[in-house]
């Protein structure tokens, strides 16, 4: 089924469209708004090998790691979606009522919030906007998707799986992927809005719903921390690094950045990484457009903290992954998001210097 984006000087009428339908949605109980999550898991195996090649062109992924981290999660949460939606959308009895309130009882009742903007991502074009799209139609609302302009026909190709395994055309409208319609969607007339990005895009997209008190919820990207405690296995807790650090060629917001090892474990822990390292990953860094930016602000953090009394653990630095011993909070690596494959060791005598180094 092709489907025609609506421009950003078509959202108010696609609004009341979507709110109209949107209406009649939500006084259907939860289990019969999951009706067409079989039909949409079934359509995303029937169109995997479609799905691979879209994502690969598009910001570059090879075929098993589409179908392992795009195409199987999206449908493992479809069927837990399908199967806990019911009981988690049921209306419960609140517990904990005040002495004061003696004898009443109270119920807790999960309300749709309405339209949901969604405002979507490039790294994992299909996931993270596939389970987003999901869960708010399952609740109950109205979506109006603005994929990202980075991967516009994995956008046009999921909302299509979405039409075709039943979901109501009006109740899901497709939004142009220009960068300033995700501007024009957080302006609208919208009751919620869901973004997945920078933190700076994040910061900006909260002071534009705060005037009107339209609540969000935001995925930021990140700058995450492995703590490697005394009586870990050294070696399986780099290899666990290794694989967070290159997922998706470190294009990922939850991907290992910074390891934080017990002074006992931490021999051996550099010792796997370097063995791991001296492999040659098959890395896709330069999809979509910016690639090479993020890629050359990874590499100057990585050359600043080297310049700092840092070390790297393998290779010389010109080309990632970055792999990058004796690091220190001090550093501006290891406060700053490098969406690139980064990974940094830092040698620490006890968990409380683990956790001083985290939250300095």
């Amino acid at each position: 089924m092709r489907i025609q984006p609506i421009q950003s000087g078509e959202l108010p009428e696609a609004l009341v469209r979507a709110r109209a339908v949107q209406a009649e949605w939500s006084l259907l109980p939860p289990r019969k708004r999951t009706f067409w999550l079989a039909a949409f898991r079934a359509w995303l195996v029937d169109q995997s090998s479609h799905w691979c090649h879209t994502i690969d062109a598009e910001v570059g992924k090879s075929r098993e790691e589409c179908l392992a981290t795009e195409i199987l999660p999206l449908a493992a949460a479809c069927a837990h979606l399908a199967q806990s939606a019911p009981r988690l959308l049921a209306p419960r009895r609140a517990k904990g009522t005040p002495l004061f309130l003696t004898g009443a009882t109270d119920k807790v009742h999960r309300r749709p919030r309405g339209v949901v903007g969604v405002i979507g991502t490039w790294n994992y074009p299909l996931l993270l906007s596939g389970v987003q799209l999901a869960q708010a139609l399952v609740a109950g609302n109205a979506v109006v998707f603005k994929p990202s302009e980075k991967a516009p026909a994995s956008g046009m190709l999921l909302v299509e799986g979405l039409l075709a395994a039943g979901v109501p055309p009006d109740l899901i409208q497709l939004l142009e992927t220009d960068a300033t319609a995700g501007e024009t969607l957080a302006a609208s007339e919208i009751d919620h809005l869901v973004f997945t990005g920078s933190r700076a895009v994040g910061v900006r997209i909260a002071a534009a719903l705060a005037p009107r008190m339209v609540s969000s919820t935001l995925e930021l990207s990140g700058h995450d921390a492995l703590l490697v405690l005394p009586g870990a296995d050294p070696k399986e807790a780099a290899r666990a690094a290794w694989f967070g650090t290159m997922a998706n060629s470190g294009r990922t917001c939850i991907a290992t950045r910074r390891c934080l090892v017990s002074a006992s474990l931490v021999e051996g822990f550099r010792d796997e990484l370097a063995k791991l390292a001296a492999i040659p990953p098959s890395m896709v860094l330069d999809k979509p457009e910016g690639g090479k930016a993020r890629l050359a602000h990874a590499r100057g953090l990585a050359e600043e903290a080297v310049a700092a009394g840092a070390r790297y653990l393998a290779g010389t630095g010109e080309s990632p992954p970055y792999l990058i011993d004796n690091v220190n909070p001090g550093m501006r690596i290891w406060r700053e998001d490098a969406f690139a494959p980064v990974l940094m060791i830092m040698s620490c005598a006890d968990e409380r210097e683990m956790l001083t180094a985290e939250t300095a």
